[in-house]
């Protein structure tokens, strides 16, 4: 979820502000201010080369008015890339943001590859641990049961009655004499 907010982000802020990508972008303006900065340093050359050789060349005004021409345009770019003011709508200024919200895009992107692979190593972990029951015979009935036997265990429970019946009854009839007497 916080990969698609970032993502969501980066592209809010890209449709902002019109920039694809601010450091990218700085490099074409940069080679821009680097030739014109060429042109500069070597406008100033002919203009020393000139007014060692003659000071009243009528080259020299047009040469000056094209040297300050391009420190204008190379302030004018320099501005644009750098930015100066409290207005200030350089790429510098919007590569700061941008910056932050690629980073925040990125770690959001790194958790989400860590959370699939947590993931993915929890489910492979699953797998291993699933139990599989095999069934190696089939199930039969039941065989006879052995235990109880009902039929012995009543004619011995009579049996051990009749025995008490006929003691505790020669111990009454023993007592009945005794008393008889």
């Amino acid at each position: 979820m916080k990969a698609k907010e970032a993502a969501l982000a980066v592209g809010k802020y890209r449709n902002e502000f019109g920039v694809i990508n601010p450091e990218k972008q700085s490099t074409i303006p940069l080679q821009q201010i680097a030739k014109l900065q060429d042109q500069l340093i070597a406008t100033q050359v002919q203009i020393m080369q000139i007014e060692t050789i003659s000071k009243g060349n009528p080259q020299l005004p047009s040469l000056r008015q094209r040297a300050t021409l391009l420190k204008n345009e190379i302030a004018k770019e320099t501005a644009h890339v750098a930015g100066a003011g409290a207005n200030n709508k350089s790429l510098a200024s919007k590569a700061v943001e941008f910056q932050r919200l690629s980073l925040d895009s990125e770690f959001a992107d790194r958790e989400l590859v860590s959370a699939m692979a947590s993931l993915q190593q929890a489910r492979t972990q699953a797998q291993r641990q699933h139990i599989y029951i095999e069934r190696i015979s089939e199930p039969n009935l039941p065989d006879a049961s052995t235990e109880p036997k009902r039929f012995q265990d009543i004619l011995a429970t009579l049996l051990l009655t009749l025995i008490i019946w006929g003691i505790v009854s020669i111990l009454n009839a023993g007592v009945r004499e005794h008393y008889d007497r």
